[in-house]
């Protein structure tokens, strides 16, 4: 599924089409946004908003070796961010020992509470604001 809108939609609706529970590991971002967010207070938070244009695929623990000479003959990045488990479609964000359930975080253009409705202002607040574990 792309992430056109951020990993928060991206992981709620898989996680609701698919009922699963899905766990995001954090500090895996956080490494993964070193190159973007130079100076960022905890810059993981910016994957979970609109903009970062990747792709999510689910790929079974043992295939990951798989997908990953795949990915290396194909010089594409690729990161495993998380897993999916079995249990109510929900998405929460672990980062070492706390667990944290990731909050609604919208920013598609055509929902009711979409941020593009409120400003850009509101758009950076609601990121900033982003419950982190």
């Amino acid at each position: 599924m792309d992430t056109s809108d951020g990993l928060a939609p991206t992981f709620e609706e898989l996680a609701t089409v698919n009922g699963v529970t899905i766990e995001i590991d954090v500090s895996t971002l956080r490494l993964e946004s070193r190159d973007f967010a130079d100076g960022a207070e905890r810059p993981e938070r910016f994957w979970f908003g609109w903009g970062d244009w990747t792709v999510v695929a689910a790929v079974s623990r043992t295939m990951l070796p798989e997908l990953g000479r795949l990915m290396g003959e194909s010089s594409l990045p690729w990161s495993n961010v998380g897993r999916v488990l079995a249990g109510p479609p929900e998405v929460y964000l672990v980062d070492g020992a706390q667990r944290t359930r990731a909050q609604r975080l919208e920013s598609e253009r055509f929902a009711p509470d979409s941020w593009f409705i409120q400003g850009i202002d509101e758009y950076i607040r609601r990121l900033q604001d982003f419950p982190l574990p």
